[in-house]
C-alpha cells in the first residue's frame, strides 16, 4: 500500500473526507474487521457446541458402560503359538495324517472365511466343555485378518462395526444376562457410532445444559430404555445405509437370567438379524446343548473339538518343552518323549482343558524327577472324560491330605458362589467371582481355632499379610490340585477363580451328601461347615487384617455377602452373629478421630454406611437379620442416619413385622 492510499484508508477510517475513495471501496474496508469477528464468534459457538455435544456423549456412553465389561474377555487365555492361526490363513490343516479330521478342517476354513468375506447370518462354533471355544472366539474378534475379510463384506462406501460380549456364568449378573448383552453391544456400537446417541435417547440429550470445563452430573438409563434403545438401532434403515455390524458372542450356555430363558436370548440375537436384512451377522459359540443345535443352521456350524489336535499338540510340546527336566530327557530319549506327547494329543479328544491339566499332572512328576517310564504309565492311566480326570486328579490326594483339601474345595465352592450372588456391584467395584486371598489365608485358624482356641490380637501389617498371601496362595494350589488360578495383581491384594466353570460343576456332585469327600467333611475339623467359614473367615479379616486390608477387602466382601446370603436357604440365624461382628468391628474402625464417642452415624458420613452389613440387609438383604439385629441395639436409630436406616427398614420390610 502506497502513502497516498495509507492516508485514504485513514481518513476514511477516521470519518475523513476524501474525493479519491469511492463510496462502495470505503465500504468494504470499514466491513473486513467486522467480518472478521463475526466468524471468529461463530466459530466459538461452534467450538462450543461441539464440546458440549461431546461431553453429552461421553456422559451417555458412560452410563451405559459398566465395569467389568472386559473383564471376561481380558481373562480368557491369548491362543498359544501355532494354535487357530489355520482357521483363517488355512496353511497347516493335515493334523496327524487323519484324513476325515483333514475334511472337516478344510470345509471349517471354507465356512469361515466365506461367512467373513460375503455370508450373512449366525456363524455356529459348538464344542465340548473345555474345547477352546472362547481362546477361539478372542483370537478371532483380534485377529487383524479378520478385519481384512470383514472388510470385503462391508464394502468401500460403509464403515465396519464390530462388537463382543462374552457370557460368563461365575460373574456379575450384567455378565450372563440378556441386559447384560444388550448394554453391552450398545456401548461398543454406539461408541464407534456417536452420531446416533441423540437419536436413541433423546431423553437423555441436552448439549445446552453442558458447559466447558464441568463435570456433568451422571446419567442412569434403565434396562427398559437399553433395550428399546438397541432394539431401535439394530432395526434402523438409517444404520445400515453407512455401516455394517459384525458380532462376537461368547459362551451362550454360561446365560443365566432369572427373568428370561434361553429361548429368549435366541429370539433376540435371530430377530436383530433378521431385521438387518444381511446388514448384521454374529459369530457365536456354545456347548452342544439341544437347544442351540436346534436353532441355528448345520450349514454354518463347525465343533471345534473335531478340528483340535494339531492345535493340541501345539500347547503340550509349548508347555512340556518350557520345563528343563523335560528337556534333558528329550535329548537322552527323543522317540520315547515324542511317544508321550502323542498319547497326550490322542487321549485329549479335542479337550483343551483336558490337556492342561494333564500337563500339570506331568509337570508335578518332571520337577520330582521321575522316570519317563513312570511318567507315561501316570499318563496311561488317566481318564478320557473330563469328569473322570477331575475325579481321578482329587482322589489321587494322599489321605493324610484329603481333609485340608475337601475343607479347602468347599470353601473355594462357596465363595464362588457367594462373590457371584446377584446384587454385588450394586455396592463394590471389584471384580466378581474372585475369592479373596488375604481372606482365605485366615482358613487354617478357623480349621484350628476350634480343637486348639488360637486366638490372636492386635492388627496385621502388611509386610506379614503379604508373607500370609503368599504362603495361602502355594497352599491352595496345593491342596485343590491346581484346579484353581491365583493371581497376584488386581483386586487388591490377590484372589484366585476356578480355572474353568465346569470345575465347580464337578464338585457340586463331588461334595454331595453321601460321596466319599463328603463324608471328610463331617469327619473334619468338627463337621467342616464351609459357609460358616466364609463368614468367619471375612470376620477375621475385618477383625485383624490392617486399616488399608480393612478398606480394600473387607467393606466389599460384606457387600457381595449380605446380597448373596438371601439366596442360600441353609443359612440360619446362627450366622447373623458373623454379621453382627462385621457391624461392630466397623462402627469401631470409622469413630471419629477427634471424639471416639462419636460414631459415623452421628456425624453423618456416608461414605461407608452402605457397607455395613445392617444397612445393606435393610435395603437388598436379609430381612430376618434387621429384625434379629435392631431390637438388640436400638440406639442405631437415633440421629440423622438412625432416622435413614429406620426409613430404609419401613421401606422394604413390612411395618407390622418391624
Amino acid at each position: 500500500m502506497t502513502a497516498s492510499n495509507r492516508m485514504v484508508v485513514g481518513s476514511a477510517l477516521w470519518g475523513g473526507s476524501t474525493s479519491r475513495l469511492k463510496p462502495d471501496a470505503a465500504c468494504v474496508i470499514t466491513c473486513r474487521p467486522t467480518r472478521r469477528i463475526q466468524n471468529a464468534s461463530e466459530d466459538c459457538a461452534q467450538t462450543v457446541q461441539k464440546a458440549r455435544e461431546l461431553s453429552n456423549q461421553r456422559n451417555v456412553l458412560s452410563a451405559l458402560q459398566f465395569h467389568v465389561l472386559d473383564q471376561r474377555f481380558q481373562e480368557i487365555a491369548t491362543a498359544a503359538d501355532n494354535t487357530y492361526s489355520w482357521i483363517l490363513d488355512g496353511q497347516d490343516v493335515t493334523p496327524s495324517g487323519d484324513f476325515q479330521e483333514h475334511e472337516s478342517k478344510l470345509k471349517a476354513v471354507q465356512l469361515v472365511d466365506e461367512w467373513l468375506r460375503k455370508g450373512d447370518g449366525v456363524l455356529h462354533i459348538s464344542g465340548k466343555p473345555g474345547a477352546g471355544k472362547s481362546t477361539l472366539m478372542k483370537f478371532l474378534f483380534e485377529h487383524e485378518t479378520t478385519y481384512e475379510k470383514l472388510g470385503e463384506w462391508v464394502g468401500d462406501v460403509r464403515k465396519l462395526v464390530l462388537g463382543k460380549f462374552f457370557f460368563w456364568r461365575q460373574g456379575t449378573p450384567l455378565q450372563k444376562s440378556l441386559s447384560g448383552l444388550k448394554r453391552a453391544l450398545l456401548y461398543s456400537i454406539l461408541k464407534q457410532c456417536s452420531g446416533f446417541i441423540e437419536t436413541i435417547f433423546p431423553q437423555h440429550w441436552d448439549p445446552s445444559e453442558y458447559q466447558p470445563g464441568i463435570q456433568p452430573s451422571a446419567l442412569s438409563i434403565d434396562n427398559k430404555e437399553i433395550s428399546d434403545g438397541l432394539n431401535q438401532l439394530l432395526c434402523s434403515p438409517d444404520v445400515y445405509s453407512h455401516q455394517r455390524l459384525a458380532l462376537f458372542i461368547d459362551g451362550l450356555d454360561e446365560f443365566e437370567d432369572d427373568h428370561q430363558s434361553h429361548h429368549d436370548l435366541l429370539d433376540a440375537i435371530m430377530e436383530w438379524v433378521d431385521s438387518s436384512r444381511g446388514c448384521l451377522k454374529l459369530c457365536v459359540s456354545s456347548r452342544e446343548d439341544r437347544v442351540f443345535m436346534e436353532r441355528f443352521r448345520a450349514q454354518q456350524r463347525f465343533r471345534l473339538h473335531e478340528l483340535d489336535a494339531a492345535d493340541i499338540l501345539a500347547v503340550i510340546k509349548q508347555g512340556l518343552f518350557a520345563n528343563p527336566n523335560f528337556q534333558g530327557l528329550r535329548d537322552k530319549q527323543p522317540a520315547d518323549c515324542d511317544r508321550l506327547i502323542r498319547e497326550l494329543a490322542r487321549k485329549s479328544e479335542g479337550v483343551f482343558l483336558w490337556v492342561i491339566l494333564a500337563i500339570r499332572n506331568v509337570v508335578e512328576s518332571l520337577e520330582c524327577h521321575e522316570s519317563l517310564d513312570n511318567i507315561s504309565k501316570k499318563v496311561d492311566l488317566l481318564p478320557r472324560k473330563l469328569h473322570d480326570l477331575f475325579t481321578t486328579i482329587l482322589t489321587s490326594i494322599p489321605e493324610s491330605q484329603l481333609s485340608e483339601s475337601c475343607c479347602t474345595l468347599a470353601y473355594a465352592l462357596v465363595a464362588a458362589r457367594l462373590t457371584a450372588a446377584p446384587g454385588i456391584y450394586e455396592f463394590s467395584s471389584w471384580q466378581a467371582s474372585l475369592c479373596s486371598l488375604p481372606q482365605f489365608s485366615f482358613l487354617d485358624e478357623y480349621m484350628q481355632s476350634s480343637s486348639k482356641g488360637i486366638q490372636r490380637s492386635g492388627m496385621i501389617g502388611d509386610e506379614e499379610m503379604e508373607q500370609r498371601i503368599s504362603r495361602s496362595a502355594a497352599q491352595l494350589l496345593a491342596r485343590c490340585r491346581n484346579l484353581l488360578t491365583v493371581i497376584f495383581e488386581g483386586f487388591p491384594h490377590g484372589y484366585f477363580y476356578f480355572i474353568h466353570r465346569s470345575i465347580p460343576e464337578f464338585l457340586v456332585e463331588f461334595l454331595q451328601p453321601g460321596s466319599a469327600a463328603y463324608q471328610h467333611l463331617l469327619d473334619s475339623n468338627g463337621h467342616f461347615n464351609a459357609l460358616a467359614a466364609y463368614l468367619d473367615t471375612l470376620r477375621r479379616a475385618v477383625e485383624f487384617g490392617s486399616y488399608r486390608l480393612c478398606d480394600d477387602v473387607a467393606l466389599c466382601a460384606v457387600a457381595g455377602l449380605v446380597s448373596s446370603l438371601k439366596a442360600l436357604t441353609e443359612a440360619p440365624p446362627t450366622y447373623f452373629t458373623y454379621l453382627d461382628a462385621i457391624d461392630t468391628e466397623l462402627l469401631k474402625r470409622y469413630q471419629c478421630e477427634h471424639d471416639r464417642a462419636k460414631s459415623v452415624w452421628e456425624r453423618g458420613d456416608t461414605s461407608v454406611l452402605f457397607f455395613w452389613p445392617l444397612y445393606m440387609a435393610s435395603d437388598y438383604g436379609i430381612p430376618d437379620y434387621v429384625l434379629w439385629k435392631v431390637p438388640n441395639y436400638p440406639q442405631l436409630l437415633t440421629g440423622r442416619e438412625g432416622f435413614r436406616l429406620a426409613v430404609s427398614i419401613v421401606a422394604n420390610h413390612s411395618l407390622p413385622r418391624f
